[in-house]
């Protein structure tokens, strides 16, 4: 078996099945949203020792946990056609694929020195003593380079990124303007074109480089965030972007002033890297 066009092991082999079994799952109806994560504990159960006892993490396995923080929802949508949408009641922390009903697609399984951001720390409350069953809350620390974001509504669900309210693209002016498209923007769950001008004007809405391409052929994967609670300084995971060779990711990678990474919304800032807590 391959995982991004490499040979890999038995235990990461299990770790991509178990994402195409994520896949599968999101593009079946259920009865009841709760069932989602009940249908998934017995074979996180059988799988378990397979992955040498890794820790389960609301769907999704400790390991791995960078790449896995990357998936994204199809098309805004559920397997019926209808709107993606996070259920009530709760059912996982935002940073979960399982906390929104959608046709979900997984991040390629990478070793842990390719990412740029690392989980540093998490907690989950489990609805009972089963640890692959439901969950009632949960966070998620999560170490990187914290950035401000906008975002602009352009046309029906496509959503474009803004950094100091230029629009990330190739900023070479003698493109045509069909090669001037930036980072594709997936967002979680549909919004309407006013979604975002608050949060935006509070400047409420950050995002992460997952990782840093080695070569112009690798696209980059952003993790959008939002503060959900100023006073806590608490995060929500609003979706990813993804940016191709060339799409104005350079913008993304610029590096901030110290004052200005000293002065963003974290648990922690240490040695040019914010650490924050995502709910």
């Amino acid at each position: 078996m391959e995982a991004q066009g490499h040979q890999v092991d038995r235990d990461t082999a299990c770790y991509v099945i178990w994402n195409r079994i994520i896949s599968a799952y999101s593009e079946t109806l259920l009865t009841a949203a709760t069932d989602k994560l009940i249908a998934l504990s017995g074979i996180a159960k059988q799988m378990r020792p397979t992955v040498n006892n890794d820790t389960y993490v609301a769907g999704m396995w400790r390991k791995h946990l960078e790449s896995a923080l990357l998936w994204r929802v199809k098309n805004h949508e559920k397997i019926d056609g209808s709107r993606s949408c996070r259920p009530t009641p709760y059912r996982a922390p935002t940073w979960s694929w399982a906390s929104v009903d959608g046709v979900v697609v997984t991040e390629a399984v990478r070793v842990k020195s390719e990412w740029a951001i690392e989980v540093v720390d998490h907690h989950l409350e489990n609805a009972t003593k089963d640890t692959t069953g439901l969950v009632t809350g949960g966070w998620l620390d999560l170490q990187g380079a914290l950035k401000p974001l906008g975002l602009t509504h352009e046309t029906q669900d496509r959503w474009r990124m803004l950094v100091n309210n230029v629009l990330v693209r190739p900023q070479d002016d003698s493109l045509p303007d069909w090669k001037r498209i930036g980072p594709l923007v997936h967002l979680d769950v549909p919004a309407t074109d006013d979604a975002f001008v608050h949060d935006i004007t509070q400047q409420r809405l950050f995002f992460m480089v997952a990782r840093i391409p080695e070569s112009d052929n690798e696209y980059i994967p952003i993790l959008l965030l939002r503060l959900c609670d100023t006073d806590r300084r608490l995060f929500e995971r609003i979706g990813i972007a993804t940016g191709g060779p060339k799409g104005g990711t350079e913008m993304l990678l610029t590096e901030l002033d110290e004052e200005t990474r000293a002065s963003l919304p974290c648990l922690r800032y240490e040695k040019g890297l914010h650490t924050v807590r995502i709910i």
